[in-house]
């Protein structure tokens, strides 16, 4: 959690949209006549409005680690026990955008402000509280305005609505690589792999005995992504070349194939060939040559038709990250 696997890529804080698992099992529970106390363990604070109102008792645990049994004491000492006596270290959001949310903030208004709690032998009614959805993400992420905050595809593991695949002339059809990073194709394999920390990125190997590629694929339906394009935006991706391409590779992206576009990378990834960890950035102008931003499934995808290794990690489209001045000349992928 702490290498990064805690980190919100979407910014949202409404916990129902990031573990709507839990509030399912608070919706079978809640309201049939037996108390219930909900205990959140976690490593921040979150829009959980929902959850609270189908709990009659809340309690932030944060990460107890090899602790947990103190929590767990707690719940059932009663009051001629100690009981909890913590309060919050961190204001409490009262909707899913609400950060920062720091007392010194201009319109300070959490749901519970900083040092708020409630002893075990303390009781307070807070009414029902507003349970209004926010959006899928905070910011400025899609359609035809222009784009605020990162579009993040594969971060340390996938990002929904992506998901990693391979496919090959074994399976163009494409195969998921699972939650272990491992897939296994003739022409092509991933493993996981460090890049940045500790098992963040893909390892690929095109074999070269065929054709594969390596992608990132809406698989349910397509995103409207112009306001990237609009915000001179980038496609970047952490990378180390393990060998050089010995065929033409080449870096696309695809709104339902056969619609897609696509840069020449070879020399691109020649040079970095046995060099350290490198930032690419190209900025999405390069691929606005017939490829339609409104509706794109697949915004990532590395192919080759020969031997090839690299390791990926962090994909995303950044706003205005064309205007880097390490961001990469279209001139020089063709």
């Amino acid at each position: 959690y702490a290498e990064g696997v805690g980190d919100l890529t979407r910014k949202t804080l409404e916990a129902s949209k990031l573990y709507p698992e839990d509030l399912a099992v608070l919706d079978k529970v809640s309201g049939k006549g037996t108390p219930v106390v909900t205990v959140y363990v976690g490593g921040r604070p979150l829009y959980m409005n929902k959850e609270i109102n189908r709990s009659d008792a809340f309690v932030a645990a944060w990460l107890p680690g090899t602790e947990g049994g103190g929590v767990a004491d707690m719940l059932v000492k009663g009051k001629d026990g100690t009981g909890y006596q913590g309060t919050l270290s961190y204001s409490w959001p009262k909707s899913a955008c609400q950060s920062p949310l720091n007392p010194w903030s201009p319109d300070y208004d959490p749901l519970f402000k900083l040092g708020y709690g409630l002893k075990s032998s303390q009781r307070v009614t807070i009414g029902q509280l507003d349970e209004t959805p926010g959006p899928a993400a905070c910011g400025t992420t899609g359609g035809g305005g222009t784009a605020t905050e990162d579009l993040s595809i594969y971060d340390r593991t996938d990002v929904p609505p992506y998901t990693s695949q391979i496919g090959s002339a074994s399976n163009w059809g494409g195969t998921v690589i699972g939650p272990d990073g491992a897939a296994d194709h003739p022409e092509i394999n991933t493993v996981p792999t460090d890049v940045n920390v500790q098992g963040d990125g893909l390892k690929a190997t095109w074999t070269g005995t065929g054709a594969a590629q390596l992608y990132m694929q809406n698989t349910a339906g397509t995103n409207d992504l112009r306001s990237y394009l609009n915000a001179d935006g980038a496609l970047e991706f952490d990378t180390t070349v393990q060998q050089a391409p010995v065929n033409r590779t080449v870096i696309s992206m695809h709104c339902v194939y056969p619609c897609f576009s696509e840069v020449n990378a070879t020399k691109l990834f020649t040079d970095l060939a046995g060099g350290p960890k490198t930032t690419v950035k190209i900025p999405l102008s390069c691929f606005n040559n017939g490829l339609d931003f409104e509706h794109i499934n697949t915004p990532f995808l590395v192919y080759t038709d020969a031997a090839f290794q690299a390791s990926f990690a962090n994909v995303r489209w950044v706003p205005n990250g064309a205007k880097d001045p390490d961001a990469r000349p279209c001139s020089s992928l063709t």
